[in-house]
């Protein structure tokens, strides 16, 4: 079980507020998703992928 705002690691694993990790690949790929009564879900998504430069881009997306 998660506590506080730790996350399970693994898909499938426990998160924060009730939510579930729905894909874990470190160190590039996370998401959770968080269910409610009715239609309601709350999911975060990031990608980290390295730029051919060596810096590194992050794409969060907020759904729900």
């Amino acid at each position: 079980m998660a506590l506080g705002g730790e996350f399970e690691p693994r898909t499938g694993g426990a998160g924060p507020m009730g939510s579930t990790v729905t894909l874990w690949e470190p160190p590039h790929r996370f998401s959770n998703q968080m269910a409610g009564e009715g239609d309601f879900f709350n999911q975060l998504d990031y990608d980290i992928s390295e730029l051919p430069d060596g810096n590194s881009w992050l794409r969060y997306v907020h759904s729900g």
